[in-house]
């Protein structure tokens, strides 16, 4: 599986592996493609591995059937149901070894021993099978045992030669039975799996999807719902379409200091744009007339203005900074309260990726591209305004060409906002499913290279399947 570095030796695999691990990975997706898990549909066999992995009773009572769809991580159901769903799967690839860690610790004894007799000595008593298991009970039906201390094998040998050999053995088999009889509980002897009854009834809590009630009983446990389209658990990410409201302007701009906010930070804007014009019309005048002027004078007045300026511009940043800052705040603090209050049926039906992308990235934008980019289109604004108005006061046929550019600047606006606007909501529904593929990824990683999926799972996270 290539967890383990090779210190020395050789390491040969002679077939296919499959393997099942005790903590559960599973898709998300439907309960038929996480155990077909890229492989062709067979009927037969399909309905043979979900009666030998004890899923048909499940199947009956979730109302679509196979066809359920699982939340992310198998959130929707329970450990006993996951395990035997990812036994299913790698029952289904039919390879040549199977590695197994401790799939009955999550199952009853019932339903482990209908699992050891229909699937391990049933459908994969012909293929090599490795079990890892501290269910003393299951010991006797398997061909050879390897008894581990201490990160090392001790002994081997089948079940009767290492109870007369073997004092760990013995201590193990002994402390298993003597638990029992003082809990009370009668031993479940799985050796004689013939005797097991055929059909058994898993004692695990159906899943949140299930539908407790009989109506459903005599239906097929695998032919899926005439309403199977409903089934579907995690529904697209919505996006707006069209202008964005003034509402939503409104909401940003107020959230901190309501109107009063907006109001100081056009009045410092103008303060620092008057400032800045003051400047300009000074020096204008000093200089348009004829005489010699005061240096002195001249310079002491344009330098103050132009202080005056600068700390009017400085106070209108620090307060479009602050203003922002506690408006993101608020964004966030609301949002952080609404996840920590939601409902868990809100975390079955929502991905962590779409979490992850709203509290991250959107937030980073309304953390820092939203503040300067407002405080830089207000301050844009009032320069054009006022250029304007210095033009039409200066030379006022000039607004005749002003005209028309302002006209081609409002074409060329609409046509870029409107496609700047829908790429950038595009992007952002987009990345969601991205951060979903790789977290699943990731965590089933030993699955996936064990099964020899690599390739379909790369060429996933790149778009080309």
């Amino acid at each position: 599986m290539g967890e383990m570095h090779k210190v020395s030796g050789k390491v040969s695999i002679c077939g296919s592996t499959a393997c099942v691990s005790q903590t559960a990975w599973i898709r998300n997706g439907t309960i038929q493609e996480n155990i077909l898990f890229g492989q062709p549909m067979h009927l037969e066999k399909y309905r043979e591995i979900i009666h030998a992995c004890c899923l048909e009773k499940d199947l009956e009572m979730m109302e679509f059937g196979d066809r359920t769809e699982i939340g992310e991580r198998g959130i929707n159901l329970s450990g006993g149901q996951k395990q035997r769903v990812q036994l299913a799967r790698a029952v289904y690839q039919d390879c040549d070894i199977y590695l197994l860690d401790d799939i009955f610790s999550a199952v009853d004894a019932h339903t482990g021993s209908a699992i050891c007799k229909e699937c391990l000595k049933g459908i994969l008593k012909s293929k090599t099978v490795l079990l890892v298991t501290h269910q003393v009970d299951f010991l006797q039906n398997v061909d050879t045992i390897f008894v581990m201390k201490n990160g090392g094998i001790i002994q081997s040998g089948n079940y009767g030669h290492l109870l007369d050999s073997c004092p760990e053995f013995l201590a193990l088999v002994a402390a298993h039975h003597s638990s029992m009889e003082a809990s009370g509980v009668q031993g479940h002897n799985v050796q004689n799996t013939e005797n097991c009854p055929a059909t058994t009834v898993s004692q695990e809590p159906p899943s949140i999807n299930s539908n407790s009630s009989n109506e459903n009983s005599d239906a097929n446990a695998v032919a899926p719902s005439k309403e199977a389209g409903s089934s579907k658990l995690i529904q697209e990410e919505e996006k707006e379409s069209g202008r964005v409201s003034w509402h939503v302007y409104k909401l940003y701009v107020t959230q901190a200091w309501g109107w009063w906010g907006v109001l100081l930070i056009l009045a410092l804007s103008v303060l620092s744009e008057g400032s800045t014009m003051a400047s300009n019309y000074w020096m204008s005048y000093e200089t348009s007339g004829g005489t010699i002027f005061d240096i002195s004078k001249f310079l002491g007045v344009y330098v103050s203005i132009v202080a005056v300026s600068i700390v009017f511009e400085f106070i209108a940043v620090l307060f479009q900074a602050f203003l922002g800052l506690k408006s993101a705040q608020a964004f966030f603090s609301k949002m952080l309260d609404s996840i920590l209050r939601a409902p868990m049926s809100f975390f079955d039906t929502t991905p962590s990726g779409r979490i992850l992308s709203r509290a991250s990235e959107d937030q980073t934008k309304i953390d820092v591209y939203l503040l300067f980019f407002t405080g830089a289109g207000i301050s844009m604004c009032i320069s054009v305004a006022s250029s304007i108005a210095v033009t039409c006061q200066v030379a006022w046929p000039s607004v005749i060409a002003v005209l028309p550019l302002l006209l081609l600047n409002i074409w060329y606006r609409n046509r870029y906002i409107a496609t700047s606007r829908e790429l950038t909501r595009l992007q952002g529904v987009t990345k969601a499913p991205v951060i979903d593929h790789l977290t699943e990824s990731f965590s089933g990683s030993p699955i996936i290279r064990c099964f020899g999926k690599e390739d379909e799972f790369c060429q996933k996270k790149l778009g080309h399947d």
